[in-house]
């Protein structure tokens, strides 16, 4: 009765199952419980981008992977992770050779660059395709969002009128 996978199951034993013996409470022929079977767990534990404020269209995002289940990933199985900016996937990679409990890797990005300024969010997933059995499921992604600088942004810095006070009509404005 052991599951094939980690994480929290129940298990449920049955007698009598056909009703072949005569009982006084036929209502109580079993016993459920839940028990938890451990593995490992991957997680996204940050993003980061360097540098801190890029340019539009430069940067580099790094995201941490991190096994905090109990047990290593199988080592022949290779680790999906997906880049995501602003709801668009923009990149994927890959952590070869799986991953040791308590341990962490780091994928690189430079193609998840917006092409506007402002804030944009970053989503990472690992083990998008679910091939690792993990201890919890749901938590593979992490967001975050950054500010990307850069294009034109026009600012009128002074307006002068000549002669300071002219009359109605008359006068040149210098923005």
């Amino acid at each position: 009765c052991n599951p094939d996978t980690p994480g929290v199951h129940t298990i449920r034993f049955e007698v009598d199952t056909d009703g072949d013996v005569a009982e006084t409470n036929e209502n109580n022929n079993f016993l459920e419980k839940t028990f938890t079977w451990a593995g490992p767990d991957l997680t996204v534990t940050d993003i980061v981008l360097d540098p801190a404020v890029p340019l539009i269209e430069e940067g580099k995002l790094t995201a941490t992977i991190a096994n905090i289940g109990t047990y290593d990933t199988d080592l022949l199985l290779n680790i999906d992770v997906k880049f995501f900016i602003d709801g668009v996937e923009c990149d994927t990679g890959i952590l070869i050779g799986g991953l040791g409990e308590g341990n962490d890797a780091t994928e690189d990005s430079t193609s998840c660059n917006p092409t506007e300024p402002g804030m944009h969010v970053i989503r990472v997933e690992v083990d998008y395709t679910g091939e690792v059995p993990e201890e919890d499921e749901t938590n593979n992604v992490l967001e975050k969002t950054f500010l990307w600088e850069g294009g034109a942004d026009l600012v009128f810095t002074d307006l002068v009128l000549d002669p300071a006070e002219p009359r109605v009509g008359e006068g040149d404005l210098t923005a």
